[in-house]
């Protein structure tokens, strides 16, 4: 009998380690599910956080792109309206009434002055366009007599010192064209008794030089220049 108590003493303090070690596993096992699950749902997070903010960022590309476009096409449309081209500053001619020009410049533009002398009465009518380019027109009793315009038309040749020296009065606009090696911008034309003029501008090759040609009647009247080299 007392060996029988012994045997199952020993048995059953062996037995306690083994639960103990039992215990201390499982609690190890549920530690580490418990971790892993935080780090998947913080994983889950930063790449549900990472999603939204790469969204964001597209739209707001796509918000910027969107204006950008906008500007874009209402520029070009403001300068369809406006009618301030080359081609339309050339049609203008002398003797045309305001309601021709209008409609060629697609509107009837500002009164900048009127006049009234001798029984002759003038109004000067100017137009500008966005990119602050200008055409001015003088009506003379209800007929234009005078145009004129800044930053609508540029001369893409640059003229020499020595060029221009070699335009000389009497010439022809072909000649003088000849001579400096291209087209000027015309910056004006009139008509007075009868007599046409214009007044063309040719870029020198350093900064804010030229020279200014002034043509009465298709020849050269008076040539002027400005720190041409």
């Amino acid at each position: 009998m007392k060996k029988t108590i012994i045997t199952m003493l020993l048995a059953m303090s062996l037995a306690l380690p083994l639960a103990g070690c039992g215990g201390s596993s499982s609690t190890a096992s549920t530690s580490e599910s418990t971790s892993v699950s935080k780090t998947g749902d913080k994983d889950k997070s930063e790449a549900k956080k990472a999603g939204s903010e790469k969204k964001k960022t597209d739209s707001n590309k796509k918000s910027a792109s969107k204006k950008k476009s906008t500007s874009t096409a209402s520029k070009k449309t403001d300068e369809k309206k406006s009618g301030l081209t080359a081609e339309n500053f050339m049609k203008i001619d002398m003797g045309m009434t305001l309601d021709q020009v209008a409609k060629l410049l697609g509107s009837k533009g500002k009164k900048a002055s009127e006049t009234s002398i001798a029984g002759t009465k003038s109004a000067v009518y100017a137009w500008s366009g966005s990119d602050l380019s200008t055409i001015s027109v003088t009506f003379t009793d209800g007929k234009a007599s005078v145009k004129s315009q800044a930053g609508v038309i540029t001369s893409k040749v640059k003229v020499s010192l020595k060029q221009y020296e070699q335009v000389k009065t009497g010439m022809t606009y072909d000649q003088v064209k000849k001579v400096l090696g291209g087209d000027g911008a015309l910056m004006s034309a009139d008509e007075i008794l009868g007599v046409n003029g214009e007044t063309y501008s040719w870029s020198g090759k350093s900064l804010l030089s030229s020279c200014t040609i002034i043509f009465s009647g298709g020849k050269v009247s008076s040539v002027t220049e400005a720190g041409l080299e």
